[in-house]
């Protein structure tokens, strides 16, 4: 996954695509639902002295029995629930991810990760899946035995009538445990894959990452899975007190060993679910930043977005087009983003969008440098002061703070004309030598320990009457 962090609505767009498209692909040509199906009925059958139909004498015995539709029963609540906990679950892991701290590259620690995820599988379980599964459960169950419910809809009236709307809540202690471990696990060991198989495979290690995280969430969630699949069940509230209740009575008269009982056929189904929601999810998501960025999607190669790391020091912003570290307490360093080169399989239409953009970024920088060097001779009380923008790493900056639309007191009309004064005085200052900032707004005005506005960010600089192409000033030559 990139550095670059989607904006909420990019994580809910391709974390609903890649579980509604998932689950309707692996439906209708790997069975994934029937694999659901089978799991939940293999968990459901009680022990006794007989021994437990395996996956495959299961499915030829309901083949026999009800025939293929059967094998579909709850699949319109699951496909629903499914597409909505993935929008979910990506919304919420991308979100705690940017709070988590980050490694010298920009991208989030491992331990970072696991934390997001549990956050990530906290707020689907809660939200989306435990309604989901409670509903996919019973309704599996009745039609196996009673056959009460008529429709996921009829289901859902039934269970409210009989349980309150508590009942949709069955087991929800061992679904959000299940969940929780299920994303820390899947988050962090495709993170770990995907970083080890990128180099190897190019675009098509988020493939095999997914397939492979998918196995590794299967062996270490399976118990939690069980254990909230008998606590769903039609007679569950009968037979269980709580979760622990369920742990006890289940270990103690049927073994450990049941607790991993429908491995098979939810790890055929995690695998493919794997490969697939994640491709898709980083596709649509490159989708999205195409169309954010002006481009046309699907006419130019992706590559993956590096921060420049600046070691030793604390990145505290990140920008459009650059990043800022602290120094200390009084200076911060500016730096431009970089690209990772693309692969040796990549077309010439990558390489030349690769070299363009890298070529684009260095010139904002170059850009703002330039301007700084100018105002370092002609330097304004509202105008932000360069304290050196000669060195190659980038530019450091006298620090100042941003404003805080969310905290405390709206300012008074005097310290608004006063903002507003000194951002003109400033703008007519850069006007006198012939420049234009080209790029006021909001984000680019800083304060300083005195409350003045302090105007920043003149990396679209350029001159006054002219359009402000990339490398508008002339600066010196780089090679290599």
């Amino acid at each position: 996954m990139e550095n670059r962090t989607p904006s909420p609505w990019q994580s809910i767009l391709a974390g609903g695509a890649a579980g509604g498209l998932e689950s309707l692909l692996t439906d209708l040509f790997v069975w994934k639902y029937p694999t659901e199906y089978l799991k939940t009925r293999q968990q459901l059958q009680p022990t006794s002295s007989s021994k437990p139909l395996s996956p495959w004498r299961l499915l030829l015995s309901t083949l026999r029995q009800h025939g293929l539709s059967h094998m579909y029963t709850g699949s319109t609540a699951f496909c629903i629930s499914n597409a909505a906990k993935s929008g979910v679950r990506f919304l919420a892991f991308d979100s705690a991810r940017q709070l988590m701290p980050t490694d010298s590259s920009g991208a989030p620690t491992a331990l970072g990760t696991m934390f997001a995820g549990m956050i990530a599988g906290a707020a689907e379980s809660v939200f989306v899946v435990t309604p989901g599964e409670t509903l996919k459960t019973k309704i599996i169950d009745d039609q196996a035995g009673a056959r009460r419910y008529r429709s996921a809809t009829h289901a859902i009236r039934s269970v409210v009538v009989a349980e309150g709307v508590a009942g949709l809540y069955r087991g929800v202690v061992p679904v959000t445990l299940k969940q929780s471990a299920n994303a820390m696990v899947r988050f962090t060991s495709y993170s770990f894959f995907l970083g080890a198989l990128r180099d190897v495979l190019g675009s098509g290690a988020s493939v095999l990452a997914g397939a492979l995280a998918g196995v590794v969430t299967v062996y270490a969630t399976m118990p939690f899975d069980t254990l909230k699949t008998r606590m769903q069940a039609v007679d569950g509230r009968a037979r269980y007190r709580g979760t622990l209740d369920c742990l006890r009575a289940v270990v103690a008269n049927e073994g450990v060993a049941v607790l991993w009982r429908g491995t098979t056929p939810r790890l055929a189904r995690l695998s493919i679910s794997g490969a697939v929601s994640f491709s898709i999810y980083e596709s649509v998501v490159q989708w999205t930043w195409s169309l954010r960025s002006g481009g046309l999607a699907g006419l130019r190669d992706t590559y993956t977005i590096r921060l420049h790391p600046q070691r030793d020091l604390h990145r505290i912003g990140i920008g459009a087009s650059a990043q800022v570290y602290e120094v200390d307490g009084q200076i911060v360093l500016k730096t431009s983003w970089v690209f990772e080169q693309p692969g040796s399989d990549a077309s010439d239409n990558g390489r030349w969008h690769y070299a363009s953009d890298t070529l684009f970024q260095s010139n904002l920088l170059q850009n703002e440098q330039t301007v700084l060097r100018l105002l370092q001779q002609r330097p304004h009380p509202h105008i932000i002061e360069a304290i050196d923008a000669e060195q190659p790493e980038g530019i450091y900056l006298r620090r100042y703070r941003p404003m805080s639309l969310d905290q405390g007191p709206s300012p008074d009309q005097l310290h608004r004309i006063c903002w507003y004064r000194g951002l003109t005085d400033a703008l007519c200052h850069i006007h006198s030598p012939g420049i234009a900032h080209a790029d006021v707004r909001i984000e680019n005005v800083l304060f300083d320990e005195y409350g003045r506005a302090i105007l920043c960010d003149f990396s679209a600089s350029c001159p006054l009457g002219q359009p402000n192409p990339p490398s508008c000033f002339p600066g010196p030559s780089t090679s290599g």
